[in-house]
């Protein structure tokens, strides 16, 4: 079954990633003088679903490639085109409209803003919904993606 390979590798990843998070968001965060207005509900929410889709992204795009290295080229190609899609160095207000809903597609865009608002603003999770929305959705997706792909990785036809 490509389910238990499927899920180790998903919470291994989830593990290792959320144990830096908490150290960087909570530490860090407080020493290095960054505001700390949202609920901690709110934060744990939105970096949960962000660690989620980006694990399963790189999943998937991990299962795209015959070799190990070769996913690392792809993504020095696209690291700078995705940031600047994400809305963290231009408002997304600035990008032209299908520029914008490209960079729907990726967790960082949803995940960045919804971080804002909650722990510089102290927006309220319901105040972010749309953005948990998109993410919940990317979760789904690439969910779905990874999981073919370990799935064709392993060789099970059923």
């Amino acid at each position: 079954s490509p389910l238990a390979p499927f899920t180790g590798e998903f919470l291994t990843y989830l593990i290792i990633y959320a144990a830096t998070a908490a150290a960087i968001f909570s530490p860090f965060y407080t020493l290095m003088g960054y505001p700390i207005k949202g609920s901690t509900v709110a934060g744990a929410t939105i970096i949960t679903l962000y660690l989620s889709a980006i694990i399963l992204l790189a999943i998937a795009i991990s299962r795209l490639f015959a070799r190990r290295e070769e996913p690392f080229v792809w993504l020095l190609w696209v690291s700078i085109p995705s940031l600047l899609v994400s809305g963290a160095s231009l408002p997304t207000e600035a990008f032209p409209r299908p520029l914008y809903l490209i960079g729907q597609l990726l967790p960082s865009s949803s995940a960045i803003e919804a971080w804002a608002r909650v722990q510089s603003m102290g927006a309220s999770l319901t105040d972010v919904l749309p953005e948990i929305e998109r993410l919940s959705i990317l979760v789904i997706v690439y969910g779905i993606v990874a999981f073919y792909a370990v799935k064709r990785d392993i060789g099970v036809n059923s």
